[in-house]
């Protein structure tokens, strides 16, 4: 029996959020919360979003269109995979990047994010890298 478009995009979020679990434990993001959910308004040309709570809630909505469905389709896995890191790097950049759009940031301030963030960086590649 052929399977309905809707649950082939069902069957896509359920491969989809695992793999987003799979990276985030490896990225050392997996004490942020994540929610992956099909987003139609997405344009043609993009593929996945990241929308933020806030970093001070650790949570994050990853949204995907009809482009990485496609890709999923055409088991394009490496493409897949690579996006959702994309993505979760997103994660792990955000504070630094609501640093940089604070109007009065100094430069302590800013040098700390970018060490906090390369410290984050050095247990996930340890953590890849010793696997």
């Amino acid at each position: 029996m052929k399977k309905t478009q809707k649950q082939l995009e069902k069957e896509f979020e359920d491969w989809l959020t695992i793999k987003v679990k799979e990276y985030s434990n490896l990225l050392n993001l997996n004490h942020w919360e994540i929610e992956v959910r099909h987003n139609k308004n997405l344009g043609e040309n993009v593929g996945m979003s990241t929308k933020f709570a806030g970093s001070a809630y650790l949570q994050a909505t990853i949204d995907w269109g009809d482009l990485v469905f496609s890709f999923w389709k055409d088991k394009n896995y490496k493409t897949l995979e690579t996006d959702v890191i994309h993505e979760l790097i997103h994660i792990l950049l955000y504070p630094l990047s609501t640093l940089s759009y604070a109007r009065f940031t100094t430069k302590p301030e800013v040098e700390e994010k970018i060490e906090s963030t390369c410290d984050h960086l050095s247990i996930a590649l340890h953590r890849i890298l010793n696997k």
